[in-house]
């Protein structure tokens, strides 16, 4: 399944195939995704590989993770929009532990920081937000 020639990682083939899977329909929103064990067996992949894909996932807002639920689909149109003022420039960083708390991070979910020269405007959580030029 996995095309170990392409130079693509490995955790992001894994990423793109779960992604298609959401898009079928295989899993619709509020529908946990296989298990990790499972989806490592499935892919042949270890667990921080998985871990990478569900990771990359989360940023893009298609999916929650909670420990011991597990991973489920979002419902769709659940990002929140965000203007962002002309002339400011934004950026993804990986969130300080006060912001992975106040945001309800999982780990591994960066936030976007949108900054007005060295002046941060704000500090959104990615999986929870959708920045829009105005």
């Amino acid at each position: 399944m996995l095309d170990h020639q392409s130079g693509v990682p490995a955790w992001r083939q894994v990423a793109d195939h779960l992604r298609g899977r959401i898009a079928a329909g295989d899993w619709p929103a509020g529908a946990l995704i296989s298990p990790t064990l499972r989806l490592m067996d499935e892919y042949g992949v270890g667990a921080a590989t998985v871990r990478r894909a569900v990771r990359a996932l989360q940023a893009d807002g298609l999916v929650d993770y909670q420990h011991g639920i597990g991973i489920r689909v979002r419902e769709p149109g659940t990002l929140r929009q965000v203007p962002v003022p002309r002339g400011c420039r934004t950026r993804a960083r990986m969130p300080t532990a006060e912001e992975r708390a106040e945001f309800g991070l999982a780990d591994g979910v960066p936030v976007l920081v949108v900054m007005a020269g060295d002046l941060v405007k704000g500090v959104y959580p990615s999986d929870q937000v959708e920045l829009v030029s105005r």
